[in-house]
C-alpha cells in the first residue's frame, strides 16, 4: 500500500470508494513511521463516522502497548487521540456503544494501572558527563575514553540516562492522558447507562475494569440509580 492510494481527506478521489477503515488500520499497525500521520487522516474521513471502527483500532494499539509492557510514548501520544475521538463521537447502535464503553474502560483501566504511585522524576543530563577523573567534556564520545573501564561505566551512565528520560516522559504522558480522558469516558458510560440498555452486573464489571476511584464510583452508581438499571 503505496502513500498514492490513501484517499484525499474528504473522502473524495478514485480510491475513496475502495480504501477501507480496516486497511488503514493494519497498514498503520505494522508501519510505525506512518502511523502518526494515518491517525491524523482518520478522524478527516467521512466514513469514520462510524466510532466503532476507531474503537477497533484503539483497542489494538492498546492491547499492544500495555499488553507488550511498553515502555515508550509514541503509541501512548496516539491511543489518546483515538479514545477521544470514540468518546465524542458514538455510534447511535447500542450494541455499538457498549461495546465500545468496554474497550473505552479496558483502556482507561490500563492507561491507570500502568501509572506509578508517587512516581519520583529522576535527573536527565541534556548531555552526560564523563565518569569523575576522566578529562573530556559532556556528551563525549565515549571512544575517546582509552581506559575500558570508564569508557564502559560511561556507557552505562549514558543507557541509565537515556531510560530515566523515557520513564519521565511515559509517566508524565501517563498521567495527561488519565487527565484528559477520564471524565469523558466515565460519561459515555453514564449515557449508555440513561439509555436503560444495559445490566448493572455489567456496569460493575466496567467500573473494576476501569479503575475507578470511590468518587467516580459515585456518580455511577447514581446514574444506575436514577436509570433503575437492574
Amino acid at each position: 500500500m503505496e502513500q498514492s492510494q490513501i484517499p484525499p481527506a474528504d473522502g473524495r478521489g478514485p480510491n475513496a470508494a475502495r480504501f477501507a477503515p480496516s486497511d488503514c488500520f493494519r497498514f498503520a499497525e505494522h508501519h510505525a513511521p506512518r502511523r502518526h500521520e494515518l491517525v491524523c487522516q482518520l478522524w478527516l474521513q467521512f466514513y469514520l463516522k462510524r466510532s466503532s471502527l476507531v474503537a477497533t483500532f484503539l483497542k489494538s494499539l492498546s492491547d499492544k502497548e500495555f499488553g507488550g509492557k511498553g515502555s515508550g510514548i509514541g503509541v501512548l501520544s496516539e491511543t489518546v487521540q483515538l479514545a477521544l475521538f470514540v468518546g465524542n463521537h458514538d455510534d447511535k447502535v447500542t450494541a455499538m456503544r457498549e461495546t465500545n464503553d468496554i474497550i473505552l474502560g479496558h483502556y482507561l483501566g490500563d492507561v491507570r494501572a500502568a501509572r506509578i504511585k508517587d512516581f519520583h522524576y529522576s535527573l536527565v543530563f541534556p548531555n552526560v558527563p564523563p565518569p569523575s577523573g576522566v578529562p573530556g567534556w559532556s556528551g563525549m564520545d565515549p571512544n575517546a575514553i582509552s581506559d575500558p573501564v570508564a569508557k564502559s561505566n560511561y556507557l552505562k551512565a549514558i543507557d541509565q540516562n537515556n531510560a530515566n528520560e523515557l520513564a519521565n516522559n511515559r509517566q508524565a504522558l501517563l498521567q495527561q492522558i488519565n487527565a484528559e480522558v477520564s471524565s469523558l469516558i466515565i460519561k459515555h458510560m453514564i449515557i449508555t447507562i440513561q439509555q436503560g440498555v444495559v445490566a448493572r452486573k455489567h456496569v460493575v464489571e466496567w467500573m473494576d475494569s476501569a479503575r475507578l476511584d470511590d468518587e467516580e464510583r459515585k456518580a455511577v452508581n447514581q446514574a444506575m440509580d436514577k436509570s433503575d438499571t437492574k
